[in-house]
């Protein structure tokens, strides 16, 4: 698969991706998480986390995301098996490690903190906290 075919392949072992699928009657939801995002943006720079928007609330232009076309949202949202019509999905927040696996999806409450606690665990996180990367 080339790049263009997968959106996220081309930050295959160099960033984790938190993909963030908030459909419009969940902005209240994602109002709270933008605050985190926002007050941590440190930490999720020192985990070499990339932000995605998937959702319909993703086409809203947010500063902190890596832009995503139509197509490419819509084919990351096939490869995580979410509902194709993002009205109707549930909010939710995955987090994928730079091994290209999905590691976590959070459905709410959505937390950062939570993510951080997890990446911290990883071996690759561990060999990077020591000075290893």
């Amino acid at each position: 698969m080339t790049a263009k075919a997968n959106p996220i392949s081309q930050y295959k072992w160099k960033n984790r991706i938190i993909v963030l699928d908030f459909p419009a009657g969940a902005k209240s939801s994602l109002k709270a998480l933008e605050t985190e995002i926002r007050n941590t943006k440190t930490k999720w720079q020192d985990r070499d986390i990339k932000i995605f928007h998937v959702g319909e609330l993703g086409h809203f232009g947010k500063s902190y995301a890596t832009s995503l076309t139509d197509s490419e949202r819509a084919d990351l949202r096939k490869r995580l098996k979410l509902d194709a019509a993002g009205s109707r999905s549930k909010p939710s927040m995955i987090l994928i490690g730079k091994d290209g696996g999905t590691k976590s999806t959070q459905r709410g409450p959505f937390s950062l903190k939570k993510f951080y606690a997890l990446i911290d665990t990883m071996p690759m996180r561990q060999r990077e906290m020591r000075g290893g990367r």
